[in-house]
């Protein structure tokens, strides 16, 4: 989903330190979060969703919201051992 994100967040022409001021964070923190090195909160996402207009969708389990499921999904889907892409610059 994050991927899915960045790349409406790229066509349009929406910078990294612009979203981190729409959904109230730091700059340094969004980069953080957009290079996979911690997470976006449930809240976060749904946010920069409203913000683009794409509908929001992860993977619910009984459990809860489950990042770690879409992180072995994205592994999966790109070959990456961690789900963790190398690291893209923030603008």
């Amino acid at each position: 989903m994050v991927e899915e994100i960045l790349k409406v967040m790229e066509h349009r022409g929406i910078q990294h330190k612009e979203m981190a001021e729409m959904i109230g964070i730091s700059e340094s923190a969004f980069c953080n979060k957009a290079n996979l090195v911690t997470d976006f909160t449930v809240s976060e996402l749904e946010k920069m969703c409203d913000i683009l207009g794409i509908k929001f969708q992860l993977f619910h389990t009984p459990y809860g919201w489950n990042i770690d499921a879409w992180r072995k999904k994205h592994a999966a889907e790109t070959g990456s051992s961690t789900g963790r892409k190398v690291r893209r610059d923030c603008k």
